[in-house]
């Protein structure tokens, strides 16, 4: 009697990136002022890429081309939010 082969197929897990840290420079200011954003991400799942992004009271900005992460690996990117005038800004990091 033979018995058929069988056959395992393994796959690395999905990417996982999202931020793990948000600090501003500062959270109110005398207008015209500058805000520094410094934003950190993970990725605790699988290699990936993902475009960093900042959300400011719901208009998208990219902060430049893709970033590849293996497993737990981090990027920590920089964003100045400048001339801010009176109003109150809510900022978002983006994969978040």
């Amino acid at each position: 009697m033979t018995i058929s082969c069988g056959t395992i197929q393994v796959t690395a897990p999905p990417s996982s990136i999202t931020a793990t840290n948000m600090v501003l420079s500062q959270t109110s200011c005398v207008e015209p002022c500058d805000v520094t954003a410094t934003i950190t991400w993970r990725n605790d799942g699988g290699q990936g890429s993902f475009e960093p992004a900042v959300v400011v009271n719901g208009t998208r900005t990219g902060l430049g081309s893709q970033i590849n992460l293996t497993h737990n690996a981090t990027h920590t990117q920089i964003f100045r939010l400048t001339n801010l005038v009176v109003n109150t800004y809510t900022v978002c990091p983006e994969p978040n």
